[in-house]
């Protein structure tokens, strides 16, 4: 009586892929390993014996039958109430393209192939990444959290004021869709070109027509509009910390003279960018309406001199996320096992004829 294989477990938990994305001199010398974890039991469903096995481990591109594109012999392999693990490729390298679906066959101690074969986990495939990628390659999907940008611009912006209007005007906007949570750096430029003696204050919001904003605005001209005519360049930049989702952002300028001749902007650009993370402090301005009291609390926020602003550094809580990812897939890993063992128990008792 061959034992057979009762179910594979926790298919590929782990990858080892350890070659480059384009091939190199040194790849052939790389180990290429994929995890691999099963139960074998007999055909009454009683676990083989504790203790060393020598399994042959082979790899189709069909369910039965045809011919092997890959093997190796794995010896002394240790099991435990019918539970081993191993790693494919540590005897002979998986130089496989994992483009297309592949079967597991096992052989124990020098016996036929058991019945059925197991189907890789679609997690193996990742070792596809081996392979050059086309120009085309790169879609929506696999740029989910990687940095974007979103601009406008235009030739020229009058630059309206006055007594009777205390708001800025909105020169220019710009729209920009998040994937996910992470930094908006918004920054604009341009050149103030002066006909008369002006002040002119530029700014960037997230109100339209907003008040001024002492925190984040810039001026160019005289005190008191003692520049009579000439070309002022402007930059600014805020950066923000967002959740997912859409958001709008403005330039804006606004006539601080009350003169009766009009400043305009020329060549002014709009652009944001998103950054999925940060790589030290960022100043950022608070994800709350301009003009509120205090600042929005952010994830590891210290305060700020800044108004409507606070110091984030996310790298400690990348790194905490990243180890509560790990931790969870350990549990589920440990939670499915666990439920194979009372799933092999009560075989075992059914096989003896003995209620649970």
């Amino acid at each position: 009586m061959f034992p057979l294989i009762h179910r594979f477990v926790l298919a590929a938990v782990c990858l080892t892929l350890c070659a480059a994305a384009s091939p190199s001199p040194l790849r052939a010398a790389v180990p290429e390993t994929m995890s691999y974890q099963g139960l074998l039991s007999d055909d009454l469903g009683a676990p083989l014996p504790d203790g060393p096995h020598d399994l042959v481990l082979a790899l189709y591109t069909q369910a039965s039958g045809g011919a092997a594109i890959w093997t190796e012999t794995q010896t002394g392999v240790m099991l435990s109430t019918g539970l081993f693990a191993v790693s494919l490729g540590s005897v002979n390298p998986l130089a496989l393209p994992f483009d297309q679906p592949y079967w597991l066959g096992v052989s124990v101690d020098g016996g036929a192939e058991l019945d059925p074969r197991a189907a890789l986990a679609a997690s193996p495939y990742a070792l596809s990444v081996r392979l050059p990628l086309p120009a085309n390659s790169i879609n929506a999907s696999t740029t989910q959290d990687e940095a974007g940008i979103a601009q406008n611009h235009s030739t020229s912006n009058p630059i309206a004021g006055g007594a009777g209007d205390p708001k800025y005007a909105d020169m220019l906007a710009v729209t920009i869709t998040t994937p996910a949570d992470g930094y908006l750096l918004v920054s604009a430029d341009g050149t103030l070109v002066m006909s008369c003696a002006a002040t002119v204050g530029v700014q960037i919001t997230e109100t339209s027509h907003a008040n001024q904003d002492n925190g984040h605005c810039a001026f160019g001209g005289g005190a008191s509009g003692g520049v009579a005519s000439g070309y002022v360049p402007f930059s600014l930049h805020r950066t923000y910390f967002k959740p997912a989702g859409t958001y709008t952002f403005y330039l804006q300028g606004r006539n601080l003279s009350f003169t009766a001749c009009i400043p305009y902007a020329f060549n002014p650009t709009l652009t944001a960018i998103f950054l999925p993370t940060s790589y030290g402090s960022v100043i950022a301005a608070a994800a709350q309406p301009e003009g509120a009291a205090a600042p929005a609390v952010l994830p590891g926020a210290t305060p700020s001199a800044t108004p409507g602003a606070a110091i984030v550094d996310l790298r400690d809580l990348e790194l905490r996320a990243a180890l509560a990812r790990a931790q969870a897939e350990r549990a589920q890993s440990a939670l499915e096992v666990a439920a194979l063992r009372e799933r092999l128990k009560a075989a075992e008792h059914a096989s003896k004829g003995v209620r649970p």
